[in-house]
């Protein structure tokens, strides 16, 4: 079985006057070995799934995955390409 982890978090925070542009989210992008690295045997969610998966033998693939703290709105273009990339 072959499973694939991704996804993107982020807080918007419409009155933020600081914007969101491609450049800040290409910075908060990470994703595979980098992923399991840091939550391979951690008490997280992140280190659970990893944990249950071993234990069911599936192959897990790292698609990326991209966070940030509260800010303004993520620029539309900039959040298109990143969800492109994350199907692909």
């Amino acid at each position: 079985m072959r499973i694939a982890i991704g996804g993107f978090s982020h807080e918007t925070n419409c009155f933020g006057p600081v914007p969101f542009p491609r450049e800040v989210l290409e910075r908060c992008i990470y994703g595979g070995e980098a992923y399991f690295k840091g939550n391979t045997g951690v008490r997280s969610a992140g280190g659970g799934f990893i944990d249950e998966a071993k234990v069911q033998s599936a192959q897990l693939i790292c698609a990326p995955i991209g966070g940030r703290n509260p800010s303004a709105p993520v620029v539309q273009d900039a959040f298109e390409d990143y969800l492109k990339d994350l199907v692909n």
